[in-house]
């Protein structure tokens, strides 16, 4: 993939004249208030220069040479234009592979740990896949992506939209996933679903649509799910294929409220046994009252 035909470059909202005037003054303000106050103030002399960031998924596709040569091509010519700019540096960080897609916030916040948020100018994402943690990325910078492949590759993927932490034993989880395709596709296609050890379950989902499937709860404890949809035919990756989740089963618990006055040991007793079964949940209070103690509450009071 050639980026020649997509030349990189600024077009400021004022004359370059007004640009370098006001930076002359800010230089002559520094160089004034340096003299006055020391060299304690140098760190955030930095404040004059921004920086923009480059993220680049290293792992894009490793059977598709395309992809990887349009990366570096767009990072070389990125990184050439960027770096003629003045008072602008350009600062390059690879993004670690995840087995459930791109996730870039990590990456972002170590490559800009450095720097005051007012100084970065601006964050390009170079990669060919579609950003999983969009929530955790929020800045009060632009965030830019550049989508890197051919227009004929397709993939198929599978979303989870919702999947319970935890449900009843004897009940059934409902969980909803949906199946899309970025290329003409078939009306279905084939997925499998794995509940723990168990073998997979078998069915046809309709590309594009959400589909909701019902999962038996027959025992306490963590218990994992795994959703895999077929690979579709020329798919240029199936690390997208497969959506893993878990679900808890829980007992309901019964509820006992115990009461007691004196320590006895029948009430220890009771406590002991109470504590000791897993699906009782206790609650005890203890009321303490001297045998001589006046009763001052009214007669009629219950």
């Amino acid at each position: 993939m050639s980026f020649d035909n997509f030349p990189f470059g600024i077009a400021p909202l004022v004359s370059p004249i007004w640009i370098f005037g006001f930076g002359a003054i800010a230089v002559i303000s520094w160089a004034l208030y340096l003299k006055n106050k020391g060299a304690a103030p140098l760190a955030r002399l930095g404040l004059y220069f921004l920086v923009i960031l480059l993220l680049l998924n290293p792992t894009i596709n490793k059977n598709v040479t395309t992809s990887q040569s349009g990366a570096q091509n767009a990072l070389t010519k990125l990184t050439k234009n960027l770096e003629k700019l003045p008072n602008v540096v350009v600062k390059t960080a690879p993004i670690s592979d995840s087995s459930d897609g791109t996730r870039i916030a990590e990456a972002l916040s170590q490559a800009t740990s450095g720097y005051l948020q007012n100084q970065i100018a601006g964050v390009i994402y170079i990669g060919d896949g579609l950003v999983k943690d969009n929530g955790e990325i929020a800045k009060p910078y632009p965030l830019h992506q550049i989508l890197i492949g051919e227009n004929n590759e397709k993939d198929r993927w599978i979303e989870l939209i919702s999947s319970p932490i935890a449900v009843d034993v004897g009940k059934n989880a409902e969980i909803v996933f949906k199946i899309e395709e970025n290329r003409p596709r078939p009306d279905f296609a084939r997925v499998s679903i794995r509940l723990g050890s168990a073998p997979p379950q078998m069915l046809n989902a309709k590309l594009g649509q959400e589909t909701k499937i019902q999962i038996p709860i027959n025992a306490r404890g963590k218990i994992p799910i795994a959703i895999e949809v077929a690979p579709a035919p020329g798919e240029i990756t199936t690390n997208n294929n497969i959506v893993i989740s878990q679900i808890e089963g829980t007992r309901n618990r019964l509820q006992v409220l115990l009461v007691t006055g004196s320590p006895y040991e029948g009430a220890r007793a009771w406590r002991n046994l109470l504590k000791s079964d897993p699906n009782v949940e206790l609650v005890h209070f203890t009321i303490l009252r001297n045998s001589d103690s006046e009763d001052v509450g009214e007669e009629n009071e219950s």
